[in-house]
């Protein structure tokens, strides 16, 4: 079967230089990609000889081309006109070939079936079915084309054998385009390339020179020549290329005083290529320098040329420059003319003339802190100024002490200006006045010079004393003189003459005379023998005993053997030692208590700050017993020895002494009656003592009957008395306190027969008891509580 193609696509025209130029083919079809099948050889070959090119683009050929034996020849296909159809690519179609295939039915005339596509652009595939015949018989079949028919005419050659195969011949008359091209041909020329294909349409080709007009420009701004072809409207007519040309030009740039903006003038060349000239107008740059020139009389303006074209040029400026003349006059050796700038250009100076100041120097000298000197300023200037000196002036003081009513100053001159004064002070003379009265001849006055000027004076007057003579007559054993100073310095003075009185004495002797009583009865006249007349009762001897015989004291008076003798009065006490208090209930002894004590003494002999009654309340760091009171620093008391820690009773806690405080308390048995004397020869701070009731409760330090005091010297014995009856017990209280150093506390108690009943020694007693065994003495509080 002969396969015929006919579709609607952009048929390539080719030149000698395998250019392909678009040709419109058939008019209102748009152009698709087609995909056309073309026959082969043999039943069995795949639809591969049709090859798609996109528009605008390069294709190198695989196999011939239609119209060219073009197998690796490459084609440039440019892109359609978009003004007519739009171009989505090129078919190109191979050489021809003749498949041979049979169908189930016989068709008049080709059947074309085109598969849709889904895009635009995308590939159309048209399935084309040819005229053929029943199966059975092979036919090969023959297309001739030439100008020899008029129209197409088929011939049959029938086969002679049932397999073999028949011919059949296609005569169509040749079909062909004329296709005239304008190019860069040298003459016209005409070639007919042969068909490819089925049916195919032979293209006569005319190659015509194309007609152009060259038109040169010259422009403004091209680096390189620049040439355009404008296509023709109508194949052939006469086409026109431009070509442009760099335009070759001359800067000169000129550089105008006083514009205001930048400027240009272009002049064209003579003719057309020629070298142009460009004119460039730049406003000047300068920089104007004003001067100010001494002595000019008018302002004047230069105007200086810059050192190169384009450089900045120099307006000169020169002002008459303005002073204004300072004259002064003052301490200058020579006249001097200085000119001083103005603070800021154009400003006006300063012409300073300095001359000398003619002045007159006056000095003076007085009493002036330090030297100074003050200028007078002249009358109008240029006169004569004035310069006062005010110096010190030097003096010498000559100060005199004298009998002077009040102090003077005289001041007296110098002998020349400047040289030394003398300044004369003169000051009342003080001194004290030591009036002594005696047994001067006369009055006499003496002054004594102080030990140093100014200091006091004293004079010494001696009066004669006047005075009275008292004479007095007595007991004297020798004559006595005595002068008693008068009430008042300058009073009468007493003299007191005793003269041993001359008398006759009678004793009398009598025991109605309870004491002795003496009667003066007095001389006749002064001086003459008395009458004394003495009055006594009988004298005796005492005679002291103790006894076991009695149970109180016993006295007995003897009558003397003459009168005026001594009689003798015999006294006997019971023996102590028999009469010791009642210790059967275990009594015996002291109680005491031992404190912190918080008091420094810092005015000793007195520390005042100390105050008893406050241990009542306070609660002891230790009680006890003990059968004597006292404590004493080991190594006796001295300055500085505060001792070692140490008890101060058998039992107690060894400690140190400093600020702590002792109370005692406990019963005195009095075993005879009498006085019984309590002495504290030392303490160290203090000992107080009470007795009685207020030794119970209320003690304070102001009803304390016996206070001794620390003295860092001699110290003087306190001593109490207190009178007893035998058989009492009387309450008995004794605190000792020590602040801070060195301490000590003895006490001793005695009877009245001078035994000992307590003391420092550490000896056991025999008459304090803490309560008495009959239950007669009240109870003392407990130690914290009052007690």
């Amino acid at each position: 079967m002969l396969l015929h193609r006919k579709v609607g696509f952009w048929a390539l025209a080719f030149s000698a230089l395998s250019d392909a130029i678009l040709v419109e083919r058939q008019v209102g079809i748009q152009a698709l990609p087609t995909n056309i099948i073309v026959g082969s050889s043999t039943l069995t070959d795949a639809f591969t000889s049709t090859m798609l090119i996109l528009s605008n683009a390069t294709s190198t050929a695989t196999a011939n081309v239609f119209g060219l034996a073009g197998l690796g020849t490459t084609f440039n296909i440019p892109l359609a006109s978009q003004s007519l159809y739009p171009s989505c690519g090129t078919v190109m179609v191979e050489s021809h070939v003749t498949i041979l295939s049979s169908t189930d039915r016989i068709i008049a005339l080709p059947e074309t079936t085109t598969l849709p596509t889904q895009n635009p652009c995308d590939v159309v595939t048209v399935l084309v079915r040819m005229q053929g015949y029943t199966k059975g018989l092979q036919f090969t079949t023959i297309t001739s084309y030439g100008n020899f028919v008029t129209g197409g005419s088929i011939s049959t050659i029938v086969p002679t054998a049932a397999d073999a195969l028949g011919t059949i011949v296609v005569f169509n008359p040749q079909l062909y385009v004329t296709t005239t091209r304008y190019g860069s041909v040298v003459a016209a020329a005409t070639s007919t390339p042969s068909g490819n294909g089925l049916s195919p349409t032979l293209t006569v080709v005319v190659d015509l020179p194309q007609a152009f007009i060259t038109v040169t420009s010259y422009k403004n701004g091209l680096t390189a020549a620049v040439t355009t072809t404008f296509p023709v409207p109508v194949q052939g007519q006469t086409g026109t290329i431009q070509v442009d040309l760099p335009q070759p030009y001359t800067t000169v740039t000129s550089y105008i005083p006083g514009a205001t903006g930048t400027g240009f003038i272009t002049l064209p060349g003579a003719n057309p290529g020629d070298l142009m000239t460009v004119v460039l107008n730049v406003p000047q740059a300068y920089a104007t320098a004003t001067t100010y020139v001494n002595g000019l009389s008018a302002p004047a303006t230069t105007t200086l040329s810059p050192t190169a074209p384009g450089g900045v040029a120099t307006v000169l400026v020169q002002i008459p420059q303005v002073y204004t003349t300072i004259t002064s006059y003052g301490a200058f050796a020579t006249a001097a003319t200085t000119t001083q700038a103005p603070v800021s250009a154009g400003g006006v100076g300063s012409v300073v003339v300095r001359l000398p100041q003619p002045y007159t120097t006056i000095t003076s000298y007085g009493s002036f802190a330090a030297a100074a000197t003050t200028t007078l300023a002249p009358v109008s200037q240029g006169a004569v100024a004035s310069v006062v000196v005010q110096i010190p002036q030097p003096y010498t003081t000559v100060t005199s002490y004298g009998s002077f009513a009040a102090a003077a100053t005289t001041t007296l001159a110098p002998v020349s200006p400047g040289a030394v004064a003398s300044v004369v002070v003169q000051i009342p003379q003080p001194y004290t006045t030591v009036t002594s009265y005696g047994s001067f001849a006369a009055v006499a006055t003496t002054t004594l010079a102080p030990v140093s000027q100014g200091g006091v004076a004293s004079v010494v007057v001696q009066i004669p004393q006047s005075y009275t003579t008292i004479t007095s007559y007595g007991a004297f054993a020798t004559a006595v003189t005595t002068t008693q100073a008068p009430v008042s310095a300058g009073g009468v003075a007493n003299v007191i003459v005793q003269i041993p009185q001359s008398y006759t004495t009678v004793t009398s002797y009598a025991t109605t005379f309870k004491a002795v009583a003496t009667t003066t009865m007095a001389p006749v006249s002064q001086g003459a023998v008395a009458t004394v007349v003495i009055q006594a009762p009988l004298s005796y001897t005492t005679v002291t005993g103790t006894t076991a015989a009695v149970a109180s004291i016993s006295t007995s008076t003897g009558t003397p053997a003459a009168a005026g003798q001594l009689a003798t009065v015999v006294v006997l006490n019971p023996a102590v030692g028999t009469r010791v208090a009642d210790q059967s209930c275990s009594n015996a002894g002291l109680e005491y208590a031992i404190y912190v004590n918080p008091y420094t003494n810092l005015d000793a002999p007195y520390y005042s700050s100390f105050i008893p009654s406050t241990f009542a309340l306070n609660i002891p760091t230790y009680s006890g017993t003990s059968t004597y009171m006292g404590i004493t620093e080991p190594g006796g008391v001295k300055s500085g020895n505060s001792g070692p820690a140490q008890s101060i009773y058998p039992g107690s806690p060894s400690q140190t002494w400093q600020y702590k405080t002792v109370n005692h308390r406990a019963f005195l048995y009095a075993p005879i009656t009498g006085t019984y004397t309590v002495v504290a020869p030392y303490s160290d701070e203090i000992t107080l003592v009470w007795y009685g009731s207020k030794a119970i409760t209320g003690w304070l330090r102001s009803n304390a009957d016996l206070e001794q005091g620390f003295s860092s010297g001699p110290s003087s014995s306190k001593t109490l008395n207190i009178q007893l009856t035998a058989g009492t017990y009387t309450p008995f209280r004794v605190m000792w306190a020590n602040g801070q150093g060195d301490y000590s506390m003895i006490i001793t108690v005695t009877a009245p027969d001078g035994t000992v009943i307590v003391d420092g020694s550490g000896s056991s007693s025999k008459f304090f008891v803490r309560f008495a065994c009959d239950g007669s003495t009240p109870k003392y509080p407990a130690f914290g509580l009052g007690g």
